[in-house]
């Protein structure tokens, strides 16, 4: 078939010849604009959940298709509507601290006070920016989490693994702070849980590997296997 595509600055320009299994028909979503282009959408604000969730499902559509870099885009609207959540007194969130080794890593804190111009205290004393913290929301951690694990297999398909590291480091510290108590009354959120950091473990030391850091990948590896 011949394709016709629009080219930068405007104008249009076509390319002939392709073969028809590398031609896939828009998804309706594409065309429509779907469930929400941004993370301030509207849609956020009437209806946050069923939200995020349509539009993980028009990545999952875009991966399934191999469309990696659409279906990265779709994951980090919703990414960034759980990020841009308002921090408010006493939300937990996650932070990044040195541990005792003096090597950084996600911590669970809470939110003592936040100030005019989005500076967020937290109870360890830390002041940080509003943008530098992770908000955890418990109920939602399924959707949260998948949002960063899914984000991370489009970007390990693309070849971005310290990127790809990152989001998974995020999927693990999310359920890392899920309450324990909520885990004990629900078979099925324990059993999410205990897939997610498996999984995530597992995909970041197939990332670290490729990154060259042997040591570490061993170490999630080895982590993923425990759990299993």
């Amino acid at each position: 078939v011949d394709v016709m595509y629009p080219k930068p600055g405007g104008g249009e320009a076509e390319e002939e010849g392709i073969k028809n299994k590398f031609v896939q028909k828009l998804f309706d979503f594409e065309l429509t604009g779907g469930a929400a282009q941004t993370s301030d959408a509207p849609a956020f604000k009437d209806n946050f959940y069923k939200t995020a969730a349509a539009v993980k499902d028009e990545g999952n559509q875009l991966f399934k298709i191999k469309d990696y870099e659409a279906a990265a885009e779709r994951y980090t609207v919703g990414i960034e509507a759980f990020c841009g959540r308002p921090r408010t007194q006493g939300m937990q969130v996650l932070a990044i601290a040195e541990n005792g080794g003096g090597r950084p890593e996600l911590v669970l804190t809470s939110i003592a006070s936040v100030d005019a111009e989005g500076t967020c205290e937290l109870r360890s004393g830390a002041e940080v920016a509003a943008a530098a913290t992770l908000p955890v929301f418990q109920e939602l951690l399924p959707l949260e989490t998948s949002l960063f694990m899914n984000r991370a297999r489009c970007r390990q398909n693309l070849g971005l693994h310290l990127e790809a590291a990152q989001d998974l480091t995020a999927a693990l510290g999310l359920w890392k702070a899920a309450d324990k108590r909520m885990l004990e009354a629900d078979m099925e959120m324990k059993e999410a849980e205990a897939k997610g950091l498996y999984t995530a473990e597992y995909l970041r030391g197939r990332s670290r590997l490729a990154l060259g850091l042997a040591k570490l990948a061993s170490q999630d590896v080895r982590d993923a296997l425990a759990r299993s």
